[in-house]
C-alpha cells in the first residue's frame, strides 16, 4: 500500500491510499561464448529467461521471442550484446555483455580471451575460471561477488580462479570481474563483465 497524507494551512488532514502490485523481474542474464576472438567470430548467445519474454539487441539488429541465438562478427571492433526481459506483469530487466573481435591481419601480437561461465564442481570439466592470453606483460584482475566483496585478485597472467574464497566454495551466482592488462606490443586491455558460477 502507498499512503499520501496532505495537511493544509489550517491543519486539516486528508489521507488517501492506493495498492501497488509489484511483480518479480525475470533476470536478464546473458551467456555468450566466446566473448573474444578473431574475425570471423561465431558467438553463441543464450539466457535462462523464457523466450517469449526476451528482446535481444545484437550488432544493430533486434531479435524477439528467442532464448538462444548465434551471431557471426565479420569485422573487428568492440560490440555490445544487450537483452531486455519483460514478464507477464510488465516488469522489465536489462543487461549488456561486451564482445571483443580483432583482425588476425593486424600488427597486434598480443591477445586476451575471457570466459563468462565456469562450473567448479570437480568433474574435471570447466572447473577453473581461466583466461587465455599471449604476450601480456602487465596484469591486474579483480573478481567481486554480488555484495561487492573482493573474492579473487591476481597480478599474474592468466587468471586461474577455482571458485574458492578463503578456502571455502563461493556460492552459485553472478560475479563481476575487472581486468586490466598491457601487451608487449603496447596494446592495453581494460575489460569488465559478469561471470556466472554454477556448481
Amino acid at each position: 500500500m502507498i499512503y499520501l497524507k496532505v495537511v493544509d494551512e489550517a491543519g486539516n488532514e486528508s489521507v488517501d491510499s492506493a495498492s501497488l502490485l509489484v511483480g518479480a523481474i525475470t533476470p536478464a542474464i546473458i551467456t555468450s561464448l566466446p566473448t573474444q576472438g578473431m574475425v570471423p567470430l561465431n558467438v553463441q548467445i543464450s539466457t535462462t529467461a523464457p523466450a517469449n519474454e526476451c528482446t535481444w539487441l545484437v550488432d544493430g539488429m533486434t531479435f524477439n521471442g528467442m532464448s538462444a541465438l548465434s551471431h557471426i562478427y565479420n569485422v573487428s571492433g568492440n560490440f555490445d550484446i544487450c537483452l531486455v526481459t519483460r514478464n507477464a506483469s510488465g516488469c522489465i530487466d536489462s543487461s549488456c555483455a561486451d564482445i571483443f573481435v580483432w583482425d588476425p591481419l593486424s600488427q597486434d601480437t598480443s591477445f586476451l580471451v575471457v570466459p563468462n561461465v565456469f562450473t567448479p564442481n570437480n568433474d574435471l570439466q570447466n572447473d577453473i575460471f581461466k583466461t587465455v592470453s599471449q604476450n601480456i606483460s602487465e596484469w591486474d584482475t579483480k573478481v567481486y561477488n554480488r555484495w561487492g566483496s573482493l573474492v579473487y585478485s591476481a597480478k599474474t597472467p592468466d587468471v586461474q580462479w577455482d571458485g574458492l574464497f578463503n578456502g571455502k566454495p563461493c556460492e552459485d551466482g553472478v560475479y563481476v570481474y575487472f581486468l586490466k592488462a598491457t601487451g608487449s606490443d603496447g596494446k592495453t586491455y581494460d575489460i569488465s563483465g559478469t561471470l556466472t558460477l554454477f556448481r
